[in-house]
């Protein structure tokens, strides 16, 4: 069942909802804020992600380049060892 809002004067129903308009502003505000915090703090996090990522390519690259070079290595070995 919804409230009913009574006045006893014009006056007064004027003055509440000035004060209920500013509430909300300042709650919009806030919530505003909030979300310009979440955004810049959402980016920071994906910049550093995908430096992340970037760095762990760039490890496996070269762990790979190096288990080749092992792997060749070691063929060359077997090679020799048995001529």
């Amino acid at each position: 069942m919804a409230h009913v809002l009574k006045f006893s004067n014009k006056d007064d129903e004027i003055s509440y909802w000035k004060e209920r308009s500013k509430e909300f502003e300042e709650k919009a505000q806030e919530i505003e804020n909030e979300y310009e915090e979440f955004r810049e703090s959402s980016s920071t996090l994906e910049k550093e992600l995908e430096k992340s990522l970037e760095q762990s390519e760039q490890s496996f690259r070269e762990m790979r380049t190096k288990c080749n070079r092992l792997t060749f290595d070691l063929d060359n070995f077997r090679v020799s060892t048995v001529s």
